[in-house]
């Protein structure tokens, strides 16, 4: 069973090979990978056939700790972003999210909330966490504006977690418990399909 996630205009549904396409663009963008990634963009583009790889594993894969989406507008079917729950322990409730809109014509328009708060309602009211993670680096004040408009508190710093044009960066930690949040009326339910 696979889950698809609504919002008031967006779905998050599970990958498709098609989104390959979008994801090897993303990943060659240099100023995407400095906000999203731990590593530099490539000095060349990742060859297509390895992104469909990657997508394909991630198809096939069945993983009950990680979820992955990707992030569609419903008005055009467009594919803007990826996300994802990771680190999901049934143990101890606990969870990590994770998020980036790749298309740039995209950001700045509040779509980064919608998924945000559609991961944060699967995590509470589908997966039964008590405790949602998140690591920022430090630098990247429109993210941290997101997570803690979203009620995501900073708990910690990684000092020196990353090197981002040959400088060390620290990255923030953040939590959100079960008893913190506040649901907000914008996300739709989830719901399965088959």
């Amino acid at each position: 069973m696979e889950t698809i996630l609504t919002t008031q205009r967006l779905r998050l549904t599970p990958h498709i090979l098609p989104d390959a396409e979008a994801m090897n663009r993303w990943s060659a963008d240099p100023e995407l990978c400095y906000y999203s990634d731990d590593t530099p963009a490539p000095a060349e583009p990742e060859p297509i056939e390895e992104t469909r790889r990657y997508i394909e594993r991630i198809i096939t894969r069945q993983d009950d700790n990680i979820l992955r989406w990707g992030v569609r507008r419903i008005e055009d079917d467009q594919l803007i972003g990826f996300c994802m729950i990771v680190f999901i322990d049934h143990h101890n409730l606990k969870c990590k999210v994770g998020m980036a809109i790749g298309e740039k014509t995209a950001w700045g328009k509040g779509y980064g909330r919608e998924v945000l708060e559609a991961l944060v309602r699967h995590c509470f009211e589908v997966l039964g966490m008590n405790r949602i993670g998140a690591e920022i680096y430090a630098f990247n004040a429109p993210s941290i504006r997101l997570f803690e408009r979203t009620g995501f508190q900073r708990e910690g710093v990684i000092r020196q977690s990353v090197v981002k044009n040959g400088l060390y960066e620290d990255e923030y930690v953040y939590g959100l418990l079960r008893d913190e949040w506040r649901p907000k009326p914008l996300c739709g339910p989830a719901t399965a399909i088959e």
